[in-house]
Formats: C-alpha cells, sequence, structure tokens
C-alpha cells in the first residue's frame, strides 16, 4: 500500500515550523506539526518533533528560503532546445550581471520551457551557494538529514490552488510576516513578480494589547483555520485600509512597469485579484482590506485552495508537503483528516 511520510521544515530568524504528514493513497493525513517563536526557535522546534516522531528510512524532507534571500531577475535569453541548455545560459548570465564565479550563483526558472520558446523573458529566482549551504548546515545542526527539496517562500502556496484558476489574466498577491509577493500572472505563468519588505507583522503588532500575548495571535495568523472573528477583522483591515492604500496601488503599477513582459497600460486587463495570507484569518483580514482599496477596480477574492481539511500550519507547509508528496507519485493530492 503506498504509504510513505512527508515532513516539511519552514524557518526564518525567531520563528519556526515543523510539520508531518502521512501520504496514504491519494490523501495528505496531518500527523504532527509544532510551531515554536523566539530564541533558538529551530532548535526548540526539532526538539519538540523528534520527541513524538521517528523519521522513516524514505522519508521525504522539504523545505524553503525566505524570499529576502533572493534576487528575483527577469533574464533574457535566446530560445534553447532544453532545459540543460537554459540554465547554462542563464548562470552564466546571471553571475556575470552580478560579477561572481558562475559556480556561486543558483538560478532556478519560475518559467516552463514552452513559455520561454513563446517568447516570455522568464523570471530567474537567484541564490548564492555559500548561503544554501549555510542554510541546509543549519537544519542538519538540529538532526534533519539534507532535504530532497528546497524552495522559495511563498513558491509552495502556488501549489495548492486548482490548476485552472491562472488561466487568463491574474493578479496574485501573497503575504508572510515579514514580506509579500506581488505576482501578475498571465496563461498560468509567472510574467512579473515585485518583492515587498512588509507583512502582516505590524498588523499584530496594531493588535496586541499591553496584556496580550503576541504569540497566540500570531499562531492565528499563521495557522488557524477556525472561523475567524469577524470584529479582529473589521479593525484589522480598518488599520490595513488606513495604512497601505497608497502602497498597494503602487505596487500594482510598480510591478506591470518594472517587467519586460507588460506595461502599465496592460493593468486595466488584470481586472482579477487573488489574495492569499498564510492561514483563512490573515487571508480574511487581506481580501477585505483589498476589496476597500481597490473599490470597484478589481475582482478582489480569496485564492481558492484544495483544501478540504483544516490542518493547523502554514500555507507555506502546506505547499511544501503537497511538493514532498507529488515526488512520491504522479497523483493529484489533498488534505484529509483521519485518526491512525
Amino acid at each position: 500500500m503506498f504509504e510513505k511520510f512527508v515532513t516539511a521544515i519552514n524557518f526564518w530568524e525567531d520563528l519556526a515550523e515543523i510539520s508531518r504528514v502521512l501520504v496514504k493513497k491519494k490523501y495528505i493525513i496531518p500527523v504532527f506539526s509544532v510551531l515554536e517563536y523566539g530564541e533558538n526557535a529551530l532548535k526548540k522546534a526539532a526538539e519538540r518533533y523528534f520527541e513524538y516522531n521517528v523519521l522513516d528510512v524514505d522519508e521525504v524532507i522539504t523545505t524553503a528560503i525566505h524570499p529576502s534571500n533572493v534576487v528575483f531577475q527577469h533574464v533574457e535569453v535566446p530560445k534553447v532546445k532544453n532545459e540543460k541548455s537554459l540554465m547554462n545560459v542563464a548562470n552564466f548570465k546571471i553571475a556575470t550581471q552580478f560579477s561572481l564565479p558562475p559556480a556561486e550563483v543558483i538560478p532556478s526558472p519560475l518559467n516552463s520551457l514552452k513559455a520561454i520558446k513563446n517568447s516570455v523573458i522568464p523570471i530567474f529566482a537567484v541564490t548564492r551557494d555559500r548561503f544554501l549551504k549555510n542554510f541546509l548546515e543549519k537544519i542538519k545542526e538540529v538532526g534533519f538529514p539534507e532535504p530532497d527539496i528546497v524552495d522559495i517562500n511563498p513558491l509552495p502556496i502556488l501549489k495548492l490552488p486548482p490548476r485552472e484558476i491562472f488561466a487568463g489574466s491574474r493578479i496574485l498577491f501573497s503575504v508572510d510576516l515579514d514580506y509579500s509577493i506581488l505576482y501578475i500572472i498571465k496563461d498560468s505563468e509567472i510574467i512579473g513578480i515585485n518583492y515587498i519588505g512588509e507583512g502582516f507583522n505590524a498588523v499584530i503588532d496594531h493588535l496586541t494589547k499591553p496584556d496580550d500575548n503576541k504569540f497566540d495571535l500570531l499562531k492565528k495568523f499563521l495557522t488557524s483555520q477556525a472561523p475567524p472573528d469577524t470584529s479582529l477583522i473589521e479593525e484589522a483591515s480598518d488599520h490595513l485600509s488606513q495604512t497601505i492604500g497608497y502602497q498597494l496601488r503602487m505596487y500594482i503599477s510598480n510591478t506591470f512597469s518594472s517587467s519586460p513582459n507588460t506595461s502599465i497600460s496592460d493593468e486595466p486587463y488584470f481586472d482579477t485579484v487573488f489574495v492569499v495570507a498564510q492561514s483563512d484569518l490573515s487571508t480574511k483580514i487581506y481580501v477585505e482590506t483589498f476589496k476597500r482599496i481597490l473599490g470597484d477596480e478589481k475582482n478582489v477574492l480569496a485564492l481558492p485552495l484544495r483544501m478540504d481539511a483544516s490542518p493547523q500550519f502554514s500555507y507555506n507547509v502546506a505547499g511544501l508537503l503537497v511538493r514532498g508528496g507529488e515526488i512520491l507519485g504522479k497523483r493529484k493530492l489533498a488534505f484529509k483528516e483521519e485518526s491512525l
């Protein structure tokens, strides 16, 4: 019977999240999750994990890099026959642009070879080899083997919606604790991208009262899939509308004007904005905020996700777990609550 385990490790600075699932036939069944906050968060989360779990010999380990450690770069490349040729050309051009040895840069394309052949100027996520080695070493230091999959947040979330949702012309806004990513997507290809160094941390700080435990609210923003408090959504969206109203329009315009695949005149044709944060609560807050800011300019919707169950982990981690499950078998996977 097809049963394998996948563990996702998601950490940055003073926060760490480790979740484990059983992949059984076409289902992903959550079996364990831990979220730690503060000093030595990754070490504490790993200790908690190994207190209740023993790694399977064939366990798939997945992780993701924080996007602040990545450069998203459009790179013009000639038409190539295969992905190997594409990577050779991109590696040389990117290394030259950053005045680095080719061995020091790791480019990952965000576009398909088919799109590139059809004249899309591709976007590459560029990571330095030295950083990646240090990042993986931190994971091994707390007792895990080197991961099988290393992604870049919040890209794993793109594994969660139905594929057909990005047909046509779409804008996607993805927000996390301390950053946001704005994508321009056409016919399921990312043709523009904008990293924004602001997330919902400021909202949490605004909502946290002097006697509150900030971590309790942080967990809700990251992992809560329970029906959210409408008064909390109202207060948070009020605050956000006042603080990011002008910036949101500016972010959208800048993303269109800075991509070689689009111009500012294309923006009206992208009339649907999908929004996704890290939980049901934080997504609803940003959907409500964007509706207030954009009014009738755009159709604002929560990004639909293939998650019938309500696992208590972030959407970044959910996407990493799907990625891990996919390499165990070519099948569509769905989250399912089941007691073992």
